[in-house]
């Protein structure tokens, strides 16, 4: 009877430990939400014809990526397009230092926005703008605004997914162009079909650290990395300096090499179905 009330007494401060340790990570996760949230109106308010006090945003390493004076005018460039950010809603949180955000402007405008911060003061450490949209479009707007694109090479296919050949809209579709960060579907490929190794560490150098979207690059230099948290950053958070780095461990022409097979196989896989 004592070894069964023993055992008993001697459970009870674990499980408080871990209800306790519980509340503390979610309490943790909200604070951090929260910095987030007002690091992104801070980003927000600078979308203005006189954007000013950059240093109370950005953190000092932010900078040596792009001057104030090219931020400043990005940011009066961003409202001569869009307007003022009247409103901001969280999309995702990525952790505890990275969310991504829509910014709801007067000109009805809505600017898809990924902020990473640092640990410390919750200055901006990484800032994403993806391309604005409108809030409310048709079809015939969407095709207008395309049409009117001041770009020399453009092309767009909107389908239906009704499984008919049924083109809502197309320009040039058949004509071939950059493909962005898809092409770190191919890495990822490269990957699985060599059978690597992924528990296989290397190191960041600083000649790989790229610009945002991703986390990666606000690493000290010589940080470690598996292949797998490499590839995983890559392809969740489309992490630049985790794809630069997992190229340098391939070798470009050997992604290079893989692609001609690569595309025959998603051909003949299209074809399939």
């Amino acid at each position: 009877m004592k070894n069964i009330l023993l055992s008993f007494l001697l459970a009870i401060p674990v499980f408080s430990q871990e209800k306790t340790s519980e509340k503390v990570s979610d309490t943790q996760n909200q604070i951090a939400m929260k910095k987030l949230i007002v690091a992104a109106w801070k980003v927000s308010s600078r979308i203005s014809p006189d954007p000013k006090k950059l240093n109370y945003v950005f953190d000092k390493s932010f900078f040596n990526y792009i001057s104030r004076d090219k931020l400043t005018q990005l940011f009066k460039e961003m409202y001569e397009k869009n307007g003022s950010v009247v409103s901001i809603s969280s999309v995702s949180y990525n952790g505890a230092f990275t969310a991504n955000f829509f910014f709801y402007t007067d000109k009805d405008y809505v600017i898809p926005t990924n902020i990473t911060v640092e640990d410390n003061k919750w200055k901006v450490t990484g800032l994403f703008f993806q391309p604005s949209f409108k809030k409310t479009e048709t079809i015939d707007d969407v095709a207008s605004s395309f049409e009117k694109m001041p770009y020399s090479s453009k092309a767009v296919l909107l389908k239906r997914l009704s499984g008919l050949e049924d083109n809502i809209y197309a320009k040039n579709e058949t004509k071939p162009l950059a493909i962005g960060s898809t092409f770190k579907l191919y890495v990822l490929a490269w990957l699985v079909e060599n059978d690597v190794n992924w528990n296989k560490v290397i190191k960041l150098s600083s000649k790989q650290k790229s610009l945002p979207s991703g986390r990666i690059q606000n690493m000290p230099e010589n940080t470690p990395f598996t292949i797998f948290s490499l590839a995983q950053a890559m392809i969740s958070e489309s992490d630049n300096t985790a794809a630069d780095m997992l190229i340098g461990f391939i070798g470009r022409e050997n992604i290079e090499k893989s692609l001609l097979f690569f595309s025959i196989l998603i051909k003949s896989s299209i074809r399939l179905f």
